[in-house]
């Protein structure tokens, strides 16, 4: 009840905002669907776990094919029904939405030990800067 999803739904739960243009300035827009994203895949837990940080699913994009999830810091990421991949998409709720309606793209996490992803059909190695960079709490 004291995680900052709470306030977001309780002020945009149910509006469905949708982009002006389907192209977007990095890659192609999404709309945002806001409402509770009740399903938790195993990657989310995962997640949760390695960042120290209690998330909450706020909204599906991409027409559904994402799920936007809203960190107790006020961080934003996403995850997919497709992969296991997991984006950093803002620094916080504004951003993200901006983000993801003008077709900015999000930036991969890594797992430990991993050192390559693929987002957009491009692979990723660590160190590239297109990589949000996170290290877990000591």
């Amino acid at each position: 009840m004291d995680h900052p999803a709470r306030e977001l739904l309780a002020s945009f739960g149910g509006l469905h905002v949708f982009p002006k243009s389907d192209s977007g300035i990095e890659c192609g827009t999404s709309d945002v669907d806001f409402q509770f994203v009740d399903h938790r895949w195993h990657v989310i837990d995962e997640w949760e776990k390695l960042l120290a940080v209690r998330l909450c699913g706020v909204a599906l994009a991409s027409k559904t094919y994402e799920q936007i999830w809203l960190a107790a810091d006020g961080r934003v990421f996403a995850s997919n029904d497709v992969t296991d991949d997991f984006s950093f998409v803002g620094a916080e709720i504004n951003d993200a939405i901006g983000n993801l309606l003008s077709g900015i793209r999000h930036r991969p996490l890594l797992l430990p030990g991993e050192t390559r992803t693929m987002i957009y059909g491009e692979t990723m190695l660590s160190g590239d800067p297109r990589i949000y960079e996170w290290h877990p709490p000591r």
